[in-house]
């Protein structure tokens, strides 16, 4: 017989595990279940949060920030500075309007629908309809647009389905000024429909009872035509002009480089845990199948002596222990996939304090990732036992008699 006719029938005929055994395979199984489930778990809303973010970028649009500032929240857009920025060169033109929003930024506490607690709502002030066109996939599902300096807002599909008072005609208020929801709106699945929209000009009526903490913007969005030189002629009149403290970061990588803090435990302590709970379940595979080779020892001393090869033996019990790993990795993602895949997830966001909203997504590349780790685990878990199973031969077995 060739090895994997030799391997088969010796799988076939070990494949009849004693009572003994069902406990420490059961051990095995739940162990390599518990690290595949969890590291799924983490890969998934890593996974969710960067589909968001994806979707927040737009190609040629950019933030323009003052010099230093980590965070939207942190800059600063003084007067001048904006009225200079109107003159800036390069940018894209819709219905006769120049695509730049000078923006305003800031939390609000609202109620969430889920706990009932309160959390922070990213609240933006935008110009309008300058901030409509700085993303391809923005729409107004349900209601209308906001009007220029009236007390009405925007709402974000997702901050609509987790803060009450949020859905279409709902109203809250903000220090002492009732807000009515006019509108709900949709940018293919981005950050920003986890945020309040408002003109830019209420906005700075809300807040005006604060004037130490009253900037006259924070940011400005642009976007860029097409142009092939539009990109060079902007960069060069934000950095030739002195009296510009300001620097561009394009949207498309602003966002992924600012990860959310929640998500970056998941990288600096989540995952070396993981690894160190993998050796758990390794250590697990191993005692179960050394159990086995003590158990089997006699019976690979006369597959031996009938002739099998050392490799069909020791090939059949890292089958084995793949199967089981497996197993408990298959398990791990199915429970993993019906109970989070899909649902929505709110952590703070990195540098606002206020909640980004996304789905938690079990994608192929999380899945294969998570099973790949499963047979790891049994390869790994079943190597040493293997060799071990193939080194066995009657004389020994006589002699440990």
């Amino acid at each position: 017989m060739g090895v994997v006719q030799q391997t088969l029938t010796i799988g076939r005929l070990m494949s009849l595990p004693s009572t003994g055994r069902y406990g420490s395979l059961a051990v095995v199984i739940v162990s390599t279940a518990l690290v595949v489930g969890i590291l799924a778990s983490l890969m998934s809303v890593l996974s969710g949060y960067q589909q968001a973010v994806q979707n927040t970028g737009t190609e040629g649009v950019f933030l323009v920030l003052s010099e230093g500032a980590f965070s939207e929240t942190g800059s600063e857009l003084v007067a001048d500075q904006a009225l200079i920025l109107d003159s800036a060169p390069g940018l894209m033109e819709r219905d006769g309007n120049r695509v730049m929003s000078k923006e305003l930024l800031r939390v609000v506490s609202l109620f969430s629908k889920g706990t009932g607690e309160r959390a922070n709502v990213t609240f933006r002030g935008v110009m309008m309809p300058a901030a409509a066109f700085l993303s391809d996939s923005f729409q107004i599902v349900e209601g209308r647009m906001l009007e220029t300096g009236l007390f009405e807002v925007i709402v974000g599909r997702r901050a609509s389905q987790e803060f009450e008072s949020l859905e279409l005609n709902g109203e809250f208020v903000v220090r002492g000024v009732a807000l009515r929801v006019v509108g709900l709106f949709e940018d293919g699945g981005s950050i920003a429909e986890s945020e309040i929209w408002i003109d830019v000009t209420a906005h700075r009526s809300v807040f005006m009872r604060i004037p130490s903490r009253m900037r006259d913007f924070i940011l400005a969005r642009v976007r860029l035509s097409e142009d092939e030189d539009s990109e060079a002629r902007f960069l060069e009149f934000l950095e030739s002009d002195d009296r510009l403290t300001l620097t561009a970061h394009r949207e498309t990588t602003y966002y992924s480089e600012r990860l959310p803090g929640f998500l970056s435990i998941i990288e600096t302590i989540g995952y070396p845990l993981l690894a160190l709970m993998s050796v758990g379940a390794i250590i697990a595979l191993l005692n179960a199948f050394y159990s086995a080779l003590i158990e089997r020892k006699r019976h690979y001393a006369v597959l031996r002596a009938l002739g099998f090869g050392a490799l069909p033996i020791s090939a059949s019990m890292i089958v084995e222990a793949l199967s089981v790993a497996l197993v408990g990795g298959l398990l791990a993602t199915a429970i993993v996939y019906t109970l989070l895949n899909g649902r929505e997830l709110s952590v703070m966001g990195a540098g606002t304090g206020a909640q980004t909203i996304f789905d938690i997504a079990l994608t192929w590349q999380v899945l294969f990732t998570a099973v790949g780790v499963a047979c790891a685990i049994g390869i790994l878990g079943g190597l040493l036992p293997a060799i071990g199973a193939a080194r066995r031969s009657v004389t020994r077995v006589l002699q440990d008699r």
